[in-house]
């Protein structure tokens, strides 16, 4: 489950992590795996307060239920635009490991462009709410 938010100043949220599979840091929107106890909404809208400290404003938009390899995996992937909170909860604690960064668009633009944003399911939910109208560069 993952969610693209957007502040009202226009910046989104992004967490950096190490990911031991490919062995380096990633930039990546804010997510977790879904528990079966609870919808991905319920999910989406956790882990952007856990993960960034910021609040969804709104009921999410659900963008899609897409599938990650459907030749090697059997799992979905949920994903949810928002907008959230101008700041981080003053009683929000970051996560350790977990590095949250506010970008522009442009950035995260340039960011995809240039190969350091390359989570793959995360820019489908970029090229999702893009394509849906809920999302623009500029």
């Amino acid at each position: 489950v993952t969610m693209l938010g957007v502040r009202p100043d226009g910046l989104i949220p992004i967490v950096k992590q190490f990911r031991p599979a490919v062995e380096e840091f990633t930039l990546e929107l804010p997510g977790g795996l879904l528990d079966r106890n609870d919808a991905p909404e319920n999910i989406a809208i956790g882990e952007m307060r856990e993960e960034t400290g910021h609040n969804v404003l709104h009921s999410p938009t659900f963008l899609g239920c897409l599938y990650p390899d459907t030749g090697r995996l059997e799992n979905r992937f949920w994903a949810y635009f928002s907008e959230v909170s101008p700041q981080e909860n003053s009683d929000w604690n970051q996560e350790p490991g977990i590095e949250v960064i506010l970008v522009t668009r442009n950035e995260l633009r340039e960011m995809i462009l240039d190969g350091r944003f390359k989570q793959a399911l995360h820019i489908s939910v970029i090229g999702l709410a893009l394509t849906k109208g809920l999302f623009k560069w500029s």
